[in-house]
């Protein structure tokens, strides 16, 4: 039986040529793949290739297959179903299989495009079960356990202050539109950003695990890769922000578990999936108190970030035939 190559796909990092790999994953995905495409069964595989990824502790990985196994027997069933699932089970499955070959373990985790398939193969599930909805870290933090993240405690005065200045930087932000609107309107949005970020610097504490320090590398985040205004997952962390100071300001010690895993994640992505710079440091800082690592990497220049993927690719072939 001859696998053929997964086709080429866009990606949301770089491959990793001196990445782990799971032999037995790829080629039972691979295998899984071939089944799918002849119109036959592909649970067996896929139940291979989730078996292998828990074994090598690939936990992410894992649970996108586990969603694969769940419904791949609706991909294959009664044609009027069928023709429903199938390209959504399609395309994520050739998706996986391509990313899981390029040994980018963090991609894994954080590909938005990724995330994308896996919220919509759990919504076709959902159709059928009792499914909840998915957030971004329920895939990118699969089993990653998070410490109680506490608020640093201040005068009832200052929080009123600080919250108030929140509140009137919040609006322009939230009706922000990414790379649209004149001028002005793009100098209103990144003044009113500067003020969040001002007190959330004005809010965090010493403590490692403190949730305004916390808050401020995500805003810090979020403002390098130029997605701080107008992407509905940054509205909905500067809104849930506000509610988080709304309950500091009520005396709760400690912040909501699901805005500390929301927030951390979206840290993450885009360091997780592009490398972090020097300028960087102190939102790295945060994440490995977090558990969470990142790769350094700098590209001065668009071909400088093509000669950097050329290499990799070149360096995986190299090792693909040694």
């Amino acid at each position: 039986m001859t696998l053929r190559s997964a086709a080429p796909v866009p990606f949301d990092a770089l491959p990793n040529p001196r990445g782990g790999a799971v032999r037995p994953a790829e080629l039972a995905l691979a295998e899984a793949l071939l089944a799918f495409e002849q119109h036959t069964g592909c649970t067996t595989a896929l139940v291979r290739a989730s078996h292998a990824l828990r074994s090598a502790g690939w936990l992410s990985a894992t649970r996108f297959a586990d969603v694969l196994v769940r419904l791949s027997p609706l991909a294959a069933g009664d044609p009027s179903e069928a023709e429903h699932v199938r390209p959504a089970f399609g395309a994520a499955l050739r998706d996986f299989r391509a990313a899981l070959e390029r040994h980018n373990l963090r991609e894994l985790a954080c590909s938005p495009t990724l995330f994308s398939h896996y919220r919509e193969l759990c919504a076709d599930l959902g159709e059928h079960t009792a499914a909840s909805p998915v957030a971004f870290e329920d895939l990118a933090l699969t089993a990653r356990p998070v410490p109680p993240v506490s608020f640093h405690a201040q005068s009832a005065e200052q929080l009123a202050h600080l919250r108030a200045r929140y509140e009137r930087a919040l609006l322009p932000v939230l009706r922000s539109q990414p790379d649209t609107g004149s001028v002005a309107a793009r100098a209103a949005t990144n003044a009113a950003l500067d003020e969040l970020d001002a007190v959330f610097t004005e809010l965090a504490g010493p403590d490692p695990y403190d949730f305004w320090r916390l808050a401020k590398a995500c805003a810090r985040a979020l403002r390098v890769s130029g997605r701080a205004a107008g992407e509905p997952d940054s509205r909905r962390f500067y809104a849930r922000c506000n509610l988080a100071l709304a309950d500091h300001a009520r005396g709760i010690e400690r912040a909501q578990r699901s805005l500390v895993r929301a927030t951390l994640a979206l840290l993450w992505r885009d360091y997780a999936l592009f490398g972090a710079a020097a300028e960087d440091a102190d939102q790295v800082e945060v994440l490995h108190d977090y558990g969470l690592t990142v790769d350094w990497h700098v590209a001065g220049t668009q071909a400088s970030e093509m000669l950097w993927e050329a290499g990799a690719v070149e360096a995986q072939s190299f090792s693909a035939r040694t």
